[in-house]
């Protein structure tokens, strides 16, 4: 398993109430966006792998995970001394290294595409994906977060 069960779920309610409204809908914007990130890189993995559904599924645990460090106020180390990670999703959150570290940079170049356009193209090349593509991933994506933020 790559996360312990009891591990993600305690991390999950912890996310889920670190700033409910009144009205019990996430107004994080920092839990937004992990939670974008998350399904974003969902997205691209299904695009990049269709008939492997494990590798989304990591793919998205990657993306809401990415910015554990700055919800908790503690370095990404800290963060996986206390939850156990596969290697390859380690890599990825310390170091953007491997198949998830490439998704991983791909968002971050998206959520700052002035100053990272010119590594974007590279990435979407290793990932074999157009512009066009992550471009409606990324809408999709934010229509999933505000979806979630809004109706729970």
């Amino acid at each position: 398993m790559i996360l312990g069960r009891r591990q993600l779920q305690r991390w999950l309610q912890i996310l889920l109430y670190a700033k409910p409204s009144k009205g019990g809908n996430f107004t994080s914007p920092l839990l937004q966006l992990a939670t974008t990130r998350g399904k974003l890189l969902e997205l691209i993995a299904q695009h990049n792998q269709p008939r492997n559904r494990t590798v989304a599924d990591i793919a998205f645990t990657v993306g809401i995970m990415s910015l554990m460090d700055a919800l908790f106020n503690i370095t990404m180390d800290e963060v996986l001394k206390q939850i156990t990670v596969a290697d390859e999703v380690g890599a990825a959150l310390l170091r953007r290294e491997g198949f998830y570290g490439d998704l991983l940079k791909l968002a971050e170049y998206m959520e700052h595409i002035e100053e990272s356009a010119e590594m974007l193209l590279p990435t979407l090349n290793r990932l074999e994906l157009s512009v066009e593509e992550l471009n409606e991933m990324q809408l999709a994506a934010y229509d999933w977060t505000d979806k979630i933020a809004t109706h729970g």
